[in-house]
């Protein structure tokens, strides 16, 4: 993970800055090549830990997002009010709802700890209320009681 984390930006920046100086500063083409060669640098990440890099990325890359859409005014225009912070947060609680309930594997055993504890399993939550509560029969009803000595 650290070598990603470290290659990442380093490439993007050195592509950012190399295509600046051998053609015309400030293109948009620079950025998207930037990040296309930096996101090779996945590769270098173990297969199975890129799922919990997605989980990683995920929430910065909407928060990203959002802030362009927000800097061009376009989040106005989409949802008005603070409705589009609503959208981002439902947006990436979704994503990380998905990884939990779907792909555990890939989660990081802290947010697997902190993520069910405010999220309880129909089978833990089950479990628990069955035992708290006792269970009565047709029989234990039907039946008189019984004196016991």
């Amino acid at each position: 993970s650290a070598c990603f984390l470290a290659s990442f930006p380093t490439i993007y920046i050195a592509v950012v800055h190399q295509w600046g100086r051998l053609f015309s500063p400030h293109h948009r083409a620079q950025y998207w090549v930037g990040g296309m060669l930096a996101s090779l640098s996945l590769l270098l990440e173990d297969p199975v830990r890129r799922g919990e890099l997605a989980l990683f990325v995920l929430p910065r890359g909407a928060d990203a997002y959002w802030r362009t859409m927000k800097d061009r005014g376009w989040s106005l225009a989409i949802l008005p009010g603070r409705l589009g912070e609503v959208a981002l947060f439902c947006f990436s609680m979704a994503g990380l709802s998905y990884f939990y309930h779907h792909e555990r594997s890939t989660c990081a055993p802290l947010f697997k700890t902190i993520y069910g504890y405010f999220v309880k399993e129909e089978s833990t939550f089950a479990e628990s209320s069955t035992q708290a509560l006792p269970v009565s029969t047709s029989e234990d009803v039907d039946s008189p009681p019984t004196s016991r000595p």
